[in-house]
């Protein structure tokens, strides 16, 4: 994807970005925490791909005296000059207990195979399966027995 800016194009890259929240948010401000996330995407001229909803995990050890967390993923694109501004912005939003940073494979990139495709393949593996009687039976043939 490229952004025009004057004369010259900027490649965008592709992020993920997946951080923990505090449990004891209530439903309004999730909604409120992930409506700034994505302005703050927007802000820097990112494009928001795919994004999960928070779930609630179980922590293996406790962040800032917490045992739980919500658990977030947002996919992203945007220019690499811009993601230092980004990461400040996520730094200070004291919502966020921890986020860690990715650079990933757009989603399109993955190679996708037809439903029809695998259920085509999985018949031919059903096809080359040979009962133990017919085994017994072609090699008591070649045995002569």
């Amino acid at each position: 994807m490229f952004r025009g800016r004057g004369a010259h194009y900027v490649r965008m890259k592709h992020y993920a970005l997946t951080f923990l929240t505090s449990p004891e948010l209530s439903e309004q401000e999730l909604n409120s925490l992930q409506e700034k996330i994505i302005s703050f995407l927007h802000q820097e001229g990112g494009v928001l791909g795919e994004k999960s909803r928070p779930i609630r995990k179980q922590l293996p050890s406790p962040i800032q005296k917490k045992a739980q967390a919500f658990l977030w993923s947002f996919d992203f694109s945007l220019e690499p000059t811009l993601l230092e501004s980004l990461k400040q912005k996520l730094s200070a939003e004291n919502q966020i207990l921890r986020y860690t940073l990715l650079g990933a494979k757009p989603r399109s990139a993955f190679k996708k195979v037809p439903r029809e495709e695998t259920f085509a393949l999985r018949k031919k593996e059903e096809k080359g399966k040979v009962e133990i009687s017919q085994i017994e039976k072609k090699l008591e043939e070649i045995l002569g027995e």
